[in-house]
């Protein structure tokens, strides 16, 4: 009876797993929520015979938990909620055979709390909700070896309450529904070493 009942498990587990990845034809639009993972190279296939055909290997993340990371193929576009805050190297992968490729790793903030913070890659959209509060300073991070990398520290403002008041870098749009009240200077901060600078202090109305 317990030998049934764990290969009923172990068998529920490797569909559930492989119900989460799918092997597809290239040249068509990727589903909502699925991201590329990899690819594969097969003979003949996807009705091309006699050609090497670089098949994506897509995962479905749209469930995935908040804060979960994934690491995925680079030049695609980033589902909504996720952020890119790493590159992780590797060689030959993603279809590049002979080149070393920096693929994305992504984390999960759509559900992040209010005032939750994350260090991300630079170039990027800030989400909708997020500021920038500061810079840290990184050397060969986010894909760039033998850069000192600036990664903007967002945070989470849109379920501050009203009246709430925080510091936040210049040059960046003020949310709605926030005013500027202030300004604070700070030295060598908002990743600009050497400068004074002013944050904008803005308040929930």
């Amino acid at each position: 009876m317990m030998k049934t009942l764990f290969t009923l498990l172990m068998l529920s587990l490797v569909l559930t797993v492989h119900s989460q990845t799918q092997t597809i034809c290239p040249g068509q639009h990727i589903p909502h929520g699925w991201v590329i993972v990899d690819y594969n190279t097969c003979a003949g296939c996807c009705g091309q015979p006699g050609e090497l055909v670089k098949q994506p290997v897509i995962k479905n993340i749209r469930n995935a938990a908040n804060g979960s990371t994934e690491v995925v193929c680079p030049d695609q576009d980033i589902p909504q909620g996720w952020v890119i805050v790493e590159n992780i190297s590797c060689a030959g992968c993603c279809g590049q055979a002979g080149e070393l490729v920096q693929k994305y790793k992504i984390k999960k903030i759509a559900n992040a709390a209010s005032g939750a913070t994350e260090s991300i890659c630079p170039e990027q959209n800030i989400p909708r909700g997020w500021v920038i509060t500061d810079y840290t300073t990184c050397a060969g991070c986010c894909g760039k070896p033998g850069e000192l990398v600036k990664k903007p520290t967002i945070k989470r403002i849109d379920k501050l309450p009203r009246g709430s008041k925080l510091d936040i870098c210049p040059d960046q749009e003020v949310p709605r529904g926030w005013v500027v009240v202030d300004y604070n200077s700070c030295a060598g901060c908002c990743g600009k070493p050497g400068e004074l600078v002013k944050k904008m202090t803005i308040k929930r109305l």
